[in-house]
């Protein structure tokens, strides 16, 4: 059983202080774990708005 894990990051304005984050993990070739958050940045720490899993 091999477990890998990619992690994606969209920015969504041109100021890059909101983003989407998506984290899949896949083991022996088949997804078992998505999140997909969107998270914005407030004084310089980025903070999750809407998270599913």
């Amino acid at each position: 059983m091999t477990l890998g894990k990619k992690e994606f990051l969209k920015y969504l304005d041109k100021y890059s202080n909101e983003r989407i984050r998506i984290r899949i993990a896949v083991e022996s070739g088949k997804v078992i774990d998505i999140v997909v958050q969107y998270e914005t940045l407030i004084e310089g720490k980025w903070n999750a708005i809407v998270r599913h899993d």
